[in-house]
């Protein structure tokens, strides 16, 4: 279910409202829609980075894993080649 919610800003300094305004206008947005867009960018972006946190987290515990694997095959495969030699 979506709600949509008014967000008020006030005290905006006037340089960052006509920069804003220029910035949607070169991309053909009101002013409106492109700080909606900003907003909604900076809030995915940070859902972004903590998914890649644990992505980063996950991919270090899965290399340390095969490197240990790789280690105790390989004493593995010396102890058979020391049996059979």
């Amino acid at each position: 279910m979506s709600t949509l919610d008014e967000l008020r800003i006030r005290n905006v300094d006037t340089n960052v409202v006509l920069k804003l305004t220029s910035m949607a206008k070169q991309r053909g947005m009101s002013r409106s829609e492109y700080v909606k867009g900003i907003l909604s960018n900076h809030v995915y972006s940070l859902k972004v980075k903590e998914v890649d946190a644990k992505y980063q987290e996950l991919t270090k515990l899965v290399i340390d894993a095969l490197e240990g694997n790789a280690l105790l095959l390989g004493e593995i495969l010396d102890a058979v080649r020391k049996e059979k030699g």
